[in-house]
Parts: structure tokens; C-alpha cells; sequence
């Protein structure tokens, strides 16, 4: 404790409320240098600074200045004294930082030493002279006003005024005890300052465990509702870092935690807290959880490197976190109280209240209200400057469309800032955007009048006017800012008296146009380059040309359709004509595109449909000859692709018989490719006995009845479960011949069966199960080999057995196989199990 005592009284004059950002510009050398010659330790600056209370004196003793690091940046810690001169008289230590590369200080409050009723800590921002000898600024709570300090070269003529030497020595017990600072907005329930002494060992113990507790229970003050002893560790962590805040900590210890020795802690833990744990029974009680707590004072077994415990350094780590959300709460404040209405200033307040709640998230919550209300506050007070600043800049750049533009999306894109200013003052920029707006409507229009009756009376004017008015419809006339001011109209009225005057010269060049048209789309080009404006319409000579275009369509389409129908009808019902349809109907989709809900097309396109199956009808045959003798899936696929590619063949019945011809002539050019005789079409079977392709389809029938009894097998509940897990070893398995030949056949005990010999080769495909095993279904299965077997005709076909009961048989004995299969398969589990478990049991020495 007395290591503790004498590091608390050397360190007073550094204590700590709020944990300032240090900023400054990075000077050369020579500027480094100079900055030792003017601020130094034990300089006394002497002037008056502007409060609430008027004028009031004021000097501030540097006790420190830190050596500048190579950002040419101090570190300062010394006193503000005011006051005096029948003004209540003060002082509470400051600390800040000074920057040579701009000559610029700032010092924030830390911690009371004299305390007057009814004052308020503040900071100051100030900038140096050239020569170092006076400083001038002003104070940062937005309630004061500038400030102005000399350098005094000694210390008479103080007066009464009592010196900061004096003020630290008169309080060595209790140098940091304080009340909140300006940043702080506290409810009056919750003290920042203990009422009774520090923990310091010139205090009696009940008093130092007193103190400690109100130190912690400003936990269940800020959070009432939350039982702070239930709360997990991690949890808790959050909510007992604010304890260790500099503004909270330095009146009860003296210095910032961060700044305390290891043996600092573990003096206060162990002659404090753990005394205070066994000897009072309301400390057992305390809101916060003591063995927490306590593990922040006393070192753990987890150690870092830096013999830092793990506890302490996790929540140094925390509370850096809380003093640089304070130190940026601050910066943004005094950036706020820097502004100048606008609505720059407006949008970046906007800015900074998304910032807000994020730095809050580790503060007090008592503090909260009071920071957010001071931003909302400043952002309300700015509401109606940044609209007027809006609306100047806007009316600013009105002068021509883009800016005219502007005004009128401005109030919709500000509507939030327009609702919120007020009806009155909202009103009145309304009235400055549209008196504006009728300025630049006026003016902009006068341009407009001219392009509106410049155009020349010809068939380039009606093109170019059509360009120019449809510009025009979308900058103004859409807009109901616009359309109904009179200079628009006017102009709107100049271009159609010059519009329908070129229309009417126009007349003969327009009407010798349609009447040259080859095509619908020549016919129909006319109106839609020249007299596609809205309002041609209403022009008799428009109407007319218009009339003449529907009219020449009509002829056009009369002559083409019924050339395409005579056309059609040559098709000859062959290979020829399928081709030959088909094509057509792609050259009609292109040439009708824009004319197939008129009802002549729509009649050519009815008797397309009925030619077109008349055509697919009479070359059935054909068609089928085709795809029955083609060689290749590629032959079939281009047979499709050349003759019966109509959408409309689709529903046509005759179409899906080819499909299902198609379907069975690959599968036979499949069988093909497995025979190893190959596929002879028509093929007869000599002397009676079966072909390659007999032999085939029994044997797969065959193999199916055997796969089908293994698959009954997984119906029987014991024997199934067995299966299902050799299904899940090996995998499941689709089996399908390969290749098949037929080596020979001779006839046997009855004229209708033959043994025959063949050699087969199964190709397997097996999905889950074990890759090995798998791998070992599938080697099995494929290795061709040579069977013998008989082969029964049973009148409709060939099967592999010479009666119903032997397949009965055969299936039967496939069943009892799969049964034998599941009982060596659970036999083999078992087995593997039992290996399983002695080797995870380990060699016979290391089992217990």
C-alpha cells in the first residue's frame, strides 16, 4: 500500500478523466526544437476567458511538457486556476497535447482539485503566436467564449490566488477524487465522485471497503435490471470494463488503470478486496461479482510474456477501447460546435449520428441521453439554415435546364428537410424555387421558340421536328412544374402551326411514298418516320396518308399471301415437300413478323397448318424408311433437324409414331454395337434354334429375374436389414449386358428348347457404398466369361429355361443365394466390428 500511496501522489498531476486524441501536423526539426523554448514545464499563462459568468481570470500552469516524438507532438498535464477577484475561485488539473506543426493545444479536464458549487470542467483549443509568447482560442462547452493567455516570464503579482504547487499539496490523500466532467451527463441518483475516502491506505479499512463497494455498485445503478452476479463471465466482462473507465476509476485509485504497476494491483487486491471479502458481510453482497473483479486486482497462472496477467491485459485492451470512443464523442463535439450553419454542416450532424450509437455502445448508459439529445439538438437548430443553404445553391445553378432540373426534384429528394423546417419557412423556399423556376422557364423558352419554328418545310423538317419535340415532351410537357406555364405553352403552340403547315406541303411526297411501297414495312415506314407524333393525327392530311398506308398493306398482303398459298400448294407430298414446308415456314415468321394478327395472314397461316400435315401424312412411309435404316443416332437427330422441325408438328399423331420408330431403331443400333455378331436385320433362325438377338433378350430377361429376387429379399424384415447394409458396403448396383455372343446351340430333349453355349460380359453401376468395395462389385461383374444354358421358345419367345418352373427354380434359388449373401455379410460385420473395437482398445499391454 505504500508503494501505492507514493505512485498516487507522484502521478496526481497526470490523472486522467478522459482520454484525449492527440493530433498535430508533423514539423521538421528546427520546428521540434523551437517548441521546447515555448512551452515548458512550470510555465504559468495568465489571461481572462468568456463564460456564462462574464469575464473571469484565469491561468493555466504546465507541469509537465512530455520531449516531442518524431510527429513534433507533447504530451502536457497541468492545472486551470480561475477565478478570483470577487468571482468564486477553482481548480482542476488538465491534460492535452500540443502540435508544433501547426502551433496548436488542446487541453481537456482531469479531475477536480477546488471545486466551486455550481461549475462545469472545460477544455480549451488554442494556437500559439509565432514568437511563443501569447495564446488565443476559445473554450470548448459550447456555453463560453474565447480565451486569451501571455506567458508570464515570473510569478508576481499573483495576488491571493492560490498556486497549482499549492493546490496538489493541500490534497496528497485524495488527489483524484472529482466530479463528472462536462462530457458526463449523469442522472442525480448516480454520483461519478465517492462520498466517502479513496481506496488508499491513509483511510480506515471500513471506509476503503465503502468506497470500493460504491466504485462497483455503479453497476447496478446504470443497469437496475440486469442481476449482475448471475451473468457468465463473458458476458459480465462487457458491463464490469466500464468500471475500469478513466472517468469512473481515476477518483477512486488515483490514476488510470492502464497506468497502474502490477504490484499496484495486487496491493489494492490483496489488502483491500480480499480483507474487505472476509471481514464484511455486505461486501459479500456487493451488486458486481467480487472473484471477477477481483481477478483484475490479483495476478492468474495465465501469464503473458510481459508477466502481464491475462485478466488485466484483456481489460486494459477494453478500457483503451472506451477512451477512444470518449476521446472521438469529444473530437465530433467540438466539430459540431465549430460548424457554421449550412447544410454541409446539416448533412455532416446526419453523418455523425449514425457514428454515435456505435461509440456509445461501451459508455455508461446514463451518458447516452445527454450526448444523443446534444447532436439532435445541434442537427434540429441546423434544419432550417441547411434548407435555405440548400435552396440558394439550388436557385444558384438554375440558369439552365440541368439546373431547372435540380429545383424541381429538389423538394422530393429533401422531403424529410422540408417537413421538418417548418410549414412557414418551408413555404418560403418553396416560393424561391418556383419563382426561380419560372425565370429559367422564361428564358430557356426563348431558345426553344426559335428551334420550334426553324425547322424546314419539307420531309427532313417533319423528321427533325419529330426528334425536337419528343426532347421537348420529355423535359417539359411531362412535368406538371411546367406544362402549364405560358412560355411552354406558347412554345408547344409556335411548333404545331409550323408542324401541321409542313405536314400540308408535304402532302405529295408522302402520298407518292406509300404508293411506291413494296413491302408492309415500306408502306408502314411513312407514317412511323414522319407522322408518329401524337397530335399528327388531328391533321386531315396525316389521317389521309395514314388511310393510305392501311390501304397499301392490304394490297401488299393480298398479293404476297396468295402467291405463298399457291406456293404451298405446289409442294409435293414427298421427302422433297417436308423439307421444303418447313423452310417456308421459317422465311414466314420473318416476313409476316409484324403483320400475323391480320386476317390474311392469319388465313395463310390456317392453310399452312392444313397443307403441312397433309404433307407429313403422305411421307409417313417415307419418313419411316428413313429413320429405320439410318446408321447412326447422328443420322436420326439430322432426319429430325431437316424434315420435321415445324413447331406445328408437335400435337400431329403421326409425328409421335416417328418419335416412337425413332426411339426403337436407336435402341437397336444400341444392341448392335453389344452383339458381337452384330445386328442382321430380318435375321432367321436356322434350323429352329435361336438367333444372337433371341439369345440376348432371354439372357437379360433372365438376369432380371435373378436381380428381382435379391430385391424380395429386402422385404423380409430380418433378412432385409442385412441386405440394406451390404447395400450400403458395396453400393447399389444396376447391372446390363455389355457384350453378347453366341458361341453355339444344338437341339435338346424337346424340339422347342436348345443348349446353347454364349459369352457374355455385364457392365455394373454401382451409386454409395464403400469405394472399395464398390470397386470389387464392379471388377466382379464385368469379367466376361463363357455359360452354357438352355433356351426355351414358349410360343410369343425366347426365355433362358425350358419351363415356368425352372425359372420359379431359378429365382428361388437366387433368393436363397441373396439369403446366404445377407447372413456372410452379417457374419463379416460382426467380425469387423469386434476388430474395430480391439483396435481402439489398443494392444493387449496398454488395456486396463
Amino acid at each position: 500500500m505504500k508503494r501505492f500511496l507514493q505512485k498516487t501522489i507522484n502521478q496526481s498531476a497526470k490523472a486522467v478523466l478522459f482520454s484525449v486524441c492527440v493530433f498535430g501536423v508533423t514539423g521538421q526539426t528546427s520546428v521540434i526544437a523551437a517548441s521546447i523554448n515555448h512551452l515548458a514545464n512550470d510555465q504559468q499563462w495568465v489571461g481572462q476567458y468568456q463564460c456564462p459568468q462574464g469575464s473571469t481570470p484565469l491561468i493555466v500552469q504546465l507541469k509537465e511538457v512530455s520531449p516531442g516524438d518524431a510527429g513534433g507532438r507533447h504530451q502536457i498535464n497541468g492545472v486551470f486556476q480561475f477565478g478570483g477577484a470577487g468571482q468564486p475561485a477553482g481548480a482542476y488539473l488538465v491534460t492535452g497535447a500540443y502540435s508544433t506543426g501547426n502551433q496548436s493545444i488542446r487541453l481537456m479536464p482531469a479531475g477536480w482539485l477546488d471545486h466551486p458549487q455550481g461549475f462545469v470542467a472545460v477544455g480549451l483549443i488554442g494556437k500559439l503566436s509565432a514568437d511563443g509568447k501569447t495564446l488565443s482560442g476559445r473554450i470548448t462547452h459550447p456555453s463560453c467564449g474565447a480565451i486569451s493567455l501571455a506567458l508570464k516570464t515570473d510569478t508576481a503579482g499573483l495576488g491571493n490566488q492560490t498556486t497549482a504547487d499549492t493546490y496538489i499539496r493541500q490534497q496528497p490523500q485524495n488527489p483524484a477524487a472529482s466530479s463528472p466532467t462536462p462530457n458526463e451527463t449523469l442522472p442525480p441518483t448516480i454520483k461519478n465522485e465517492p462520498d466517502a475516502a479513496a481506496v488508499n491506505i491513509n483511510t480506515t479499512p471500513n471506509e476503503r471497503c465503502e468506497s470500493y463497494l460504491k466504485w462497483s455498485d455503479r453497476l447496478k445503478l446504470e443497469f437496475p435490471n440486469k442481476n449482475i452476479n448471475r451473468m457468465s463471465a463473458p458476458e459480465l466482462s462487457m458491463h464490469y470494463a466500464r468500471l475500469f473507465d478513466d472517468a469512473h476509476f481515476v477518483p477512486y485509485f488515483g490514476k488510470p488503470y492502464s497506468e497502474m504497476e502490477i504490484s499496484e494491483l495486487e496491493d489494492i487486491g490483496r489488502n483491500t478486496i480480499m480483507r474487505c471479502k472476509k471481514a464484511s458481510p455486505e461486501f459479500k453482497q456487493a451488486s458486481a461479482s467480487m472473484d471477477v473483479l477481483l481477478k483484475s486486482f490479483l495476478a492468474t497462472r495465465q501469464a503473458t510474456s510481459d508477466r502481464t496477467p491475462a485478466t488485466q491485459a484483456s481489460l486494459k485492451l477494453k478500457t483503451g477501447i472506451i477512451r477512444n470512443a470518449r476521446a472521438e464523442l469529444n473530437l465530433l463535439r467540438d466539430e459540431v460546435e465549430r460548424m457554421q450553419p449550412g447544410i454541409a454542416a446539416y448533412e455532416r450532424i446526419v453523418d455523425i449520428q449514425k457514428r454515435i450509437p456505435a461509440l456509445l455502445d461501451p459508455i455508461w448508459p446514463s451518458e447516452h441521453t445527454g450526448l444523443i439529445s446534444h447532436f439532435e439538438n445541434k442537427r434540429i437548430s441546423f434544419v432550417g439554415p441547411a434548407l435555405t443553404d440548400l435552396v440558394d445553391q439550388a436557385v444558384a445553378r438554375g440558369s439552365d435546364w440541368n439546373g431547372l432540373e435540380a429545383l424541381r426534384q429538389l423538394p422530393e429528394q429533401k422531403k424529410q428537410l422540408f417537413e421538418q423546417a417548418g410549414s412557414g419557412h418551408a413555404k418560403a423556399q418553396m416560393d424561391k424555387i418556383r419563382n426561380q423556376q419560372a425565370i429559367t422557364l422564361s428564358n430557356l423558352m426563348l431558345e426553344e421558340a426559335i428551334a420550334a419554328k426553324n425547322f424546314p418545310v419539307s420531309l427532313v423538317g417533319l423528321e427533325k421536328g419529330s426528334l425536337w419535340y419528343q426532347s421537348f415532351h420529355e423535359k417539359y410537357l411531362k412535368h406538371a412544374e411546367y406544362n402549364q406555364h405560358p412560355s411552354v405553352t406558347k412554345v408547344d403552340k409556335i411548333f404545331w402551326e409550323k408542324r401541321n403547315a409542313t405536314i400540308n406541303a408535304s402532302d405529295a411526297e408522302l402520298s407518292a411514298l406509300v404508293a411506291a411501297a413494296k413491302t408492309t414495312k415500306d408502306a408502314r415506314n411513312v407514317v412511323d418516320e414522319y407522322l408518329w407524333l401524337y397530335q399528327d393525327e388531328q391533321n386531315p392530311v396525316a389521317q389521309k396518308i395514314k388511310k393510305n398506308a392501311s390501304a397499301a398493306v392490304d394490297r401488299i398482303l393480298i398479293s404476297s399471301t396468295q402467291a405463298d398459298k399457291q406456293k404451298l400448294d405446289r409442294m409435293p407430298g414427298n421427302l422433297d415437300g417436308l423439307h421444303a414446308s418447313a423452310f417456308w415456314h421459317e422465311t414466314f415468321q420473318a416476313q409476316y413478323g409484324s403483320d400475323r394478327e391480320h386476317p390474311l395472314v392469319k388465313a395463310l397461316e390456317k392453310h399452312f397448318i392444313e397443307r403441312r400435315n397433309a404433307i407429313v401424312a403422305a411421307s409417313k412411309s417415307a419418313v419411316t424408311k428413313e429413320i429405320s435404316t439410318a446408321q447412326s443416332s447422328y443420322d436420326i437427330d439430322e432426319i429430325w433437324r431437316k424434315y420435321l422441325k415445324s413447331p406445328y408438328d408437335q400435337t400431329s399423331l403421326i409425328i409421335s409414331d416417328l418419335k416412337e420408330i425413332s426411339i426403337n431403331r436407336l435402341e437397336r443400333l444400341k444392341l448392335k454395337s453389344i452383339l458381337a455378331g452384330g445386328l442382321i436385320e430380318n435375321e432367321k433362325s436356322k434350323n429352329g434354334e435361336p438367333t444372337e438377338e433371341n439369345m440376348y433378350f432371354a439372357a437379360e430377361g433372365y438376369i432380371r429375374t435373378g436381380l428381382s429376387g435379391m430385391e424380395a429379399v429386402k422385404q423380409i424384415p430380418i433378412l432385409g436389414e442385412f441386405a440394406n447394409i451390404s447395400e450400403r458396403i458395396t453400393g447399389k448396383q444396376s447391372v446390363n449386358i455389355g457384350y453378347f455372343k453366341k458361341n453355339g446351340c444344338q437341339p435338346a430333349d424337346h424340339k422347342k428348347r436348345y443348349l446353347c453355349d454364349y459369352t457374355l460380359k455385364l457392365d455394373v453401376k454401382t451409386e454409395g457404398g464403400m469405394k472399395e468395395a464398390s470397386a470389387f462389385m464392379q471388377s466382379f461383374f464385368v469379367m466376361p466369361g463363357n455359360t452354357t444354358g438352355y433356351f426355351t421358345h414358349n410360343g410369343s419367345k425366347w426365355v433362358r429355361s425350358d419351363t415356368e418352373a425352372q425359372i420359379e427354380t431359378d429365382a428361388r434359388n437366387a433368393r436363397e443365394q441373396s439369403e446366404r449373401f445377407a447372413r456372410e455379410s452379417k457374419e463379416l460385420h460382426d467380425r469387423g466390428t469386434e476388430a474395430l473395437h480391439d483396435y481402439l482398445r489398443g494392444p493387449p499391454s496398454v488395456r486396463q
